[in-house]
């Protein structure tokens, strides 16, 4: 064997060995992660199985009652938090938050508003449950009574998170085309100052293809347990509502990026934004306000103060 053969040799070993210890370095980690995360763990198995006790977990149609329930008791009960704040304007001190507050909406826009998304849940939103409980008995979903690691549920939340921003990027670009945007996605966009249960003022095939698909297309891929389900089901709708509420909170996570959206119409079509950049359809965004202000308030002071639109 020749030098040269020999030292390839070497060199591939040692590779092969340090991929090696890489890999038990990170089982390592992960390891130590649930060990020292298992209260957290034990806390998330207590509220899971303390939910589940309500319902038949043998009866898929029980389990379908319990999804709903979940998902419009969070929709419901945090958008009229949002709602009353903006239909009163009170208190002030949280009002002084509001993005675009020069505009006083009608107890008229609350109920159609409210109509029509309500409407979305109890007609799309059932029927695609019930379609996702009926398919999940015949693929190999997480069935353990025991709820996952925290490790495995911060992956699969952050694979969720990542597939829901691609699929929803390009759908809700193509609900932009003016033959979807005409008949479909020109009813979202009556709210150029959105608020939070505005999220689900669309036409119900908007509802289904831009809202529910990208959310359900994480647990499909990952056939994850129905505690991450649950736990990513109510994150999707606190977030959603926090983007459409228009309110730019003290620690709370910016909305700016989708609130320029809806002002603007054609750019920011993510919600995380680097699809955007890749695409360019998020420039004119970044020469804005919007863009400077799209970040965590750290202060008591309204963001639009502190990055007024005249600076």
């Amino acid at each position: 064997m020749s030098t040269t053969t020999l030292k390839l040799e070497q060199q591939k070993q040692q590779s092969q060995e340090n991929n090696h210890s890489d890999i038990n370095y990170l089982s390592h980690v992960i390891t130590l992660t649930d060990q020292i995360s298992e209260p957290a763990r034990d806390w998330i198995q207590f509220i899971f199985d303390k939910y589940d006790s309500n319902f038949d977990q043998t009866s898929i149609t029980s389990q379908i009652i319990s999804a709903m329930i979940l998902t419009m008791g969070c929709f419901w009960l945090i958008g009229s938090l949002y709602t009353l704040l903006d239909y009163f304007q009170r208190p002030k001190f949280l009002y002084r938050y509001k993005i675009q507050d020069n505009e006083q909406i009608t107890l008229d826009d609350i109920i159609e508003t409210a109509k029509v998304a309500f409407w979305n849940q109890i007609t799309v939103q059932l029927l695609t449950t019930t379609i996702a409980f009926n398919l999940m008995n015949y693929l190999p979903f997480d069935k353990n009574y025991r709820v996952p690691p925290v490790s495995t549920i911060i992956y699969n939340l952050v694979v969720f998170i990542f597939l829901q921003e691609i699929a929803f990027y390009y759908l809700h670009r193509l609900l932009h085309h003016k033959i979807f945007y005409r008949y479909v996605h020109k009813i979202h966009h009556k709210w150029q100052a959105p608020i939070s249960i505005s999220a689900l003022y669309c036409h119900p095939f908007e509802h289904f293809l831009a809202n529910l698909v990208p959310v359900l297309i994480g647990p499909f891929v990952m056939c994850s347990h129905r505690s991450t389900i649950s736990i990513w089901l109510l994150i999707v709708h606190i977030v959603t509502l926090n983007d459409h509420s228009g309110y730019h909170f003290p620690l709370m996570p910016s909305p700016e990026f989708h609130d320029y959206h809806h002002l603007m119409f054609n750019q920011n079509f993510g919600r995380m934004g680097f699809l955007d950049y890749f695409h360019g359809t998020s420039e004119r965004y970044f020469k804005s306000k919007y863009s400077k202000r799209h970040q965590v308030l750290l202060s008591l002071t309204p963001m639009k103060i502190l990055i007024p639109d005249n600076d």
